[in-house]
């Protein structure tokens, strides 16, 4: 006679044992949710990177400098046609409503990301990459919405001498794990570096609630500083 531990061994077995139909069936199901496109792919919108081989930040040459790469100040307009088939509108989205303009900031349209990539291919060494954009989130946040300092920053291309784009864009970058090295020009300086190592050693000396003070300050400076760009 079977034990109880037996009895529940076989039953286990036979549970385990391979149904062809249901196998069959499993494979079907899976190969659909593989055809089938992500539920949060946002159709039509593209993320889009650059991978620069060098990069010069103050005086060191750091390498293999990934930048994401987003719109400065879209348009209101369209982003109010790209978020509120979303759900995200200006009254529903309230103080977070600039957050989600954000995410729409770092996406491009099929015909922008391709001159985007003409464009980066521009610079030697630089490496682009655009894949499917992803929805924005409730209470996600944009790289262009980020605050800046010490090893990450924006670099803005439509400052410069020639820019061809009927739109602006602007890399961040956060150089924290790139390798680099000492900037062999002789002629760098080291004077704006130390200026600012200084100002990062005196706000360490501050409380929390003078840097939530310095934090307001600068956020008001950075928006007045994007008024002017938007005027340009």
């Amino acid at each position: 006679m079977k034990t109880q531990k037996q009895n529940d061994e076989e039953a286990l077995k036979d549970i385990l044992k391979p149904d062809p139909k249901r196998v069959e069936k499993a494979k079907k199901v899976i190969g659909e949710m593989l055809k089938a496109p992500e539920p949060n792919l946002w159709s039509g919108r593209y993320f889009v990177t650059a991978k620069l081989k060098e990069y010069m930040h103050r005086n060191y040459i750091f390498k293999d400098v990934e930048m994401t790469i987003f719109q400065w100040d879209m348009p209101e307009e369209e982003a109010i046609s790209l978020l509120e088939p979303l759900g995200f509108t200006p009254g529903s989205s309230g103080d977070w409503w600039q957050y989600a303009i954000s995410q729409a900031e770092e996406t491009f349209s099929e015909s922008q990301a391709k001159e985007l990539i003409q464009f980066l291919e521009q610079y030697p060494g630089t490496q682009v990459d655009i894949k499917p954009a992803t929805k924005p989130i409730e209470h996600g946040i944009g790289v262009g919405a980020i605050s800046v300092g010490g090893f990450s920053d924006f670099y803005v291309f439509f400052e410069e001498p020639g820019y061809s784009l009927g739109f602006k864009v602007v890399g961040y970058y956060n150089l924290v794990s790139c390798e680099f090295e000492p900037n062999p020009d002789p002629k760098a300086t080291l004077k704006e570096e130390e200026e600012k190592d200084k100002a990062m050693r005196y706000l360490s000396s501050f409380s929390l609630e003078d840097l939530l003070e310095v934090k307001e300050f600068i956020d008001k400076k950075i928006q007045v500083q994007k008024a002017k760009y938007r005027n340009k």
